[in-house]
């Protein structure tokens, strides 16, 4: 039944399949509650497999669960791939770890570990945009820390499974949640949301539910303070919820705050100029954009945005300059060398725009955006086969690409 559910969820509800295993091999484990105990004592003798220590037919569980979940794992990697090395984000407002190498991966997922876990306990402030200002390295104080947590789990988590202790489930709950959004396995979309925590809340829950019962609690004094410690939080709690709600009101004031709580975010401040935009408030759209700028000077993204603003604002005597130095920045930036092309291309500078975006072919030969604008090129050269030629392969590898199928049928009418 775990196995069934668990596959036909999402990756959160795989986490049920480690966690049946565990729970199998947990499940011969003799209950320590005096009175149960006793009702043990007093009742007819067992068979002597039920008394072994290990759950009858546990080792049939386990190959129940890990058989299918072992298949499940194959095929998502053959569905998933292996991530490529080709860059496919921005310097600021994407996924740092999309293309990085297994290796360079392991300090970000230490990283995460030391961020998660505080999330887990201290889930303030809740940033919808919480991206690192850099790619996390093992000179950094975090991925030393996550190690450190981590390994201290899995060796706690380890002995208590040993000694068939049950908050062994806790520690392997949030260890396996932490797999699925933890970077290491496959790098997913998203970098780090407070919402990838709520599947690790039941980690939490285990873990306390194991803690009240400890034998201590049942000293008066331990739970007067132990109630007023948990008053005290739900009265935090209730607080800064409230807080929280009225700065998600609309997305401006969700993407100021978010900007607030990281004053040093260049990308915090890039997506409240969107905000802004949305809102018809183009005043202070563009005094963040130049904010961004100053806070991170090398960002290719900071300039090119800066730059797109001011083109999509008419002045597109400023956009070329900004739009020049994103690509000094990055001369890998795609969308910079193609936005450099196709201004030359309005310009009628051929040459410059054919310049531009044969490098941006070289740096993404899969992009529609950049095949169709050098078919343009083609055709404003007289090379009217080649433009045809380049627009055929097009529409084959992209027919739901609107711009490369239409430009096709004007070429070919044109003939």
């Amino acid at each position: 039944m775990w196995t069934v559910v668990a596959l036909g969820a999402k990756e959160s509800g795989v986490v049920l399949l480690p966690l049946a295993v565990l729970q199998a091999w947990l499940g011969g484990a003799e209950v320590a509650h005096p009175a149960v105990r006793n009702v043990r004592t007093a009742a007819p003798p067992v068979a002597p497999l039920q008394n072994a220590g290990v759950a009858p037919h546990a080792g049939r569980a386990v190959l129940a669960v890990a058989v299918p979940f072992l298949a499940y794992a194959v095929g998502r990697s053959l569905a998933v791939k292996a991530p490529t090395s080709a860059r496919e984000i921005w310097d600021l407002t994407g996924n740092p770890v999309a293309g990085r190498s297994f290796m360079e991966r392991i300090p970000v997922t230490a990283s995460l570990a030391c961020d998660y876990i505080r999330m887990l306990v201290w889930p303030y402030p809740l940033l919808s945009f919480n991206l690192p200002s850099h790619l996390p390295i093992w000179s950094d104080w975090k991925a030393v820390v996550g190690v450190l947590l981590v390994g201290a789990l899995v060796v706690v988590g380890g002995w208590l499974a040993v000694r068939k202790n049950a908050l062994a489930l806790a520690i392997a709950w949030w260890l396996f949640s932490f797999l699925i959004v933890g970077q290491i396995v496959f790098p997913i979309g998203t970098y780090m949301e407070v919402r990838l925590v709520y599947p690790m809340l039941g980690s939490l829950a285990l873990a306390l539910a194991h803690v009240v019962t400890w034998r201590w609690w049942r000293r008066r004094a331990l739970q007067v303070s132990g109630f007023t410690v948990l008053a005290l939080v739900a009265a935090t709690a209730v607080l800064m919820i409230e807080k929280r709600n009225l700065e998600s009101g609309s997305d401006v004031s969700l993407a100021e705050a978010d900007a607030r709580h990281r004053p040093g975010s260049a990308g915090a401040l890039i997506h409240l100029v969107g905000a802004y935009e949305g809102a018809g408030r183009s005043v202070e759209a563009e005094r963040a954009l130049v904010k961004a700028t100053e806070i991170a000077p090398s960002s290719s993204e900071a300039w090119y945005q800066l730059g797109a603003f001011y083109a999509a604002h008419g002045h597109p005597e400023r956009t070329k300059g900004l739009y020049e130095r994103a690509l000094a920045a990055d001369p890998s930036q795609t969308v910079v060398l193609l936005a450099l092309g196709t201004m030359a291309l309005d310009a009628n500078d051929v040459d410059t725009a054919e310049r531009f975006l044969t490098r941006a072919q070289q740096v993404a030969p899969d992009d529609p955006y950049v095949a169709y604008n050098l078919a343009v090129v083609d055709d404003a050269r007289g090379r009217s086969e080649s433009a045809i030629k380049r627009l055929e392969d097009l529409v084959r590898r992209r027919p739901d690409f609107g711009k490369g199928v239409e430009g096709l049928a004007a070429l070919k009418n044109a003939r």
